[in-house]
């Protein structure tokens, strides 16, 4: 007696007219199915008897319903609302997550991240680190793998999804000049991160734009301790009026700074900040800040993911999300008092 093979994906696929992956978006449950689809593919489902086996149907078809983040591994706000956002866009596209977090994003790092999320079964891969070595893209781990940067300095070899970095930092830079100050200092991330790099080249373009001299500048680390300390340093200067800060815990370390130098915000010095962390908009003043949409960011980004993976869209594609300036108590006109 012979035994009766089973149906497969693949006799599903042919049945219906459609590709083994659309198949295996129904099943899934996928949001991104057209209802004509769905009805085609389950009618082929039905008449075939078909019974899933989600273990055999990963290793005949490749299909895990799984994507892979690599992430820098840090609770700083940023970073972790992005990868935030991006866990809420994949779990509402009816996709597992697996995360490999890594410390420093050097090389050997980043490699053995991809090896450890490849080796475990992904449909695709989003990688959010601060900076990325354009050697990682050539790695004989990510071949076939669809692929998506999501924020950092993105790629021209790879699908991105960014912020735009520059450009918030002009919107923070340019409120300040339009208000009235001239001296107006920049305390800077950690320059070997793309975001921070990109707010210094921003506040610095829009200085130069409008013929202001560039004289007083200092760096933090991202923490509020370092923006205090920052902070009696650059608010001693008796010109600078007005401070861009590459975050708001760096900008809330200017506040204890200010008041511990005597000087009021925003009366003495205003203060910008970037991120719009929930705390902000309770400072004493609210803080004025730079709002990114993280939301959006994860959005795009599984978007643009899922695309891949279903071989929608196989042309490289960056999409710029733009920030938006909140204007909150901490800015205000360049007093005509002593300070510039």
């Amino acid at each position: 007696m012979v035994k009766r093979q089973s149906k497969s994906l693949f006799d599903v696929a042919a049945k219906a007219g459609v590709s083994h992956q659309t198949v295996s978006r129904v099943l899934n449950n996928h949001k991104n199915v057209s209802a004509k689809t769905r009805e085609s593919v389950e009618k082929a489902l039905n008449e075939l008897n078909y019974r899933p086996n989600s273990a055999a149907r990963a290793l005949v078809t490749g299909v895990t319903s799984t994507i892979g983040v690599l992430c820098f591994d840090t609770t700083f706000y940023g970073p972790a609302s992005m990868l935030h956002g991006v866990q809420v866009a994949a779990l509402e596209n009816s996709y597992d997550v697996k995360f490999y977090g890594v410390q420093e994003s050097i090389f050997e790092n980043l490699i053995d991240g991809i090896k450890n999320l490849t080796s475990n079964g992904i449909d695709g891969l989003i990688i959010m680190v601060p900076q990325l070595d354009e050697k990682i893209l050539k790695s004989k781990f990510l071949a076939g793998i669809p692929l998506v940067i999501v924020g950092g300095s993105g790629s021209v070899n790879a699908s991105s999804v960014a912020i735009d970095q520059y450009l918030g930092a002009r919107l923070a830079t340019k409120h300040l000049i339009e208000l009235g100050h001239k001296n107006i200092s920049h305390l800077y991330g950690p320059l070997n991160w793309s975001d921070a790099k990109h707010r210094n080249e921003g506040w610095l373009a829009e200085m130069k734009n409008n013929n202001l001299s560039v004289t007083s500048i200092a760096a933090g680390d991202w923490t509020a301790k370092s923006g205090y300390l920052a902070g009696l340093k650059l608010l001693t200067h008796q010109k600078v009026t007005a401070v861009f800060a590459a975050n708001d815990a760096m900008a809330l370390g200017l506040y204890q700074a200010a008041e511990e130098l005597g000087l009021k915000v925003p009366a003495d010095i205003s203060i910008v900040g970037f991120d719009n962390s929930p705390e902000s908009e309770y400072f004493r003043p609210a803080l004025t800040t730079v709002n990114q949409d993280f939301s959006a960011t994860g959005q795009q980004g599984l978007e643009l993911l899922i695309q891949r993976i279903n071989g929608e869209s196989l042309a490289r594609q960056h999409r710029m999300i733009s920030p938006e300036l909140l204007v909150r108590g901490s800015t205000a006109p360049r007093s005509a008092k002593k300070r510039g």
